[in-house]
């Protein structure tokens, strides 16, 4: 798995000169979503660890858009659209001149775009057999992604980060 400001994708090592391309993003990377986000909060760039730190704060009490793929010859990740739902959740905040709960929100992204990372590559997983899993990219440093990778851990597949 890549995840970073650049890219999203998951690819099957078969060796040194074999890859084999199985779901990427449609549009904004994972990270560059986050970086987003963490603007339209008011938070500094990177936005990961911004996001990631003010998230711990809050509850994920927004339900926030997920892309659902058809099947795993329609894997992909898709996070334009829920960059947008935050952007409009703040902007619709601010012109009812209601507080920002920037805590909950955080921590509502957060939880959607990692369950998006986690959710996919689980339906790879239990396709493929594959046991072994390298998580690579800025994203990989999250928190929560590296939880919800110790209850796939658990369930018998091989985590490697960075």
């Amino acid at each position: 798995l890549l995840a970073s400001g650049g890219h999203t994708a998951i690819v099957k090592v078969l060796d040194y000169e074999h890859i084999e391309l199985i779901a990427q993003s449609r549009d904004d990377a994972c990270g560059e979503a986050f970086d987003k986000v963490a603007r339209v909060l008011g938070l500094p760039y990177p936005g990961g660890p911004e996001i990631q730190k003010l998230a711990r704060e809050g509850k994920p009490v927004y339900n926030m858009p997920e892309p659902k793929s058809s099947g795993l010859d329609d894997l992909y990740f898709s996070y334009s659209g829920l960059k947008t739902f935050v952007i409009n959740l703040v902007h619709n905040l601010e012109q009812k001149g209601e507080k920002i709960p920037r805590a909950d929100i955080a921590a509502s992204f957060q939880k959607c775009a990692v369950s998006q990372l986690v959710d996919t590559l689980e339906k790879v997983i239990r396709a493929t057999g594959i046991k072994d899993v390298a998580v690579a990219g800025g994203v990989s440093a999250n928190e929560e992604l590296r939880r919800r990778f110790d209850e796939l851990a658990a369930k018998g597949c091989n985590v490697h980060y960075p």
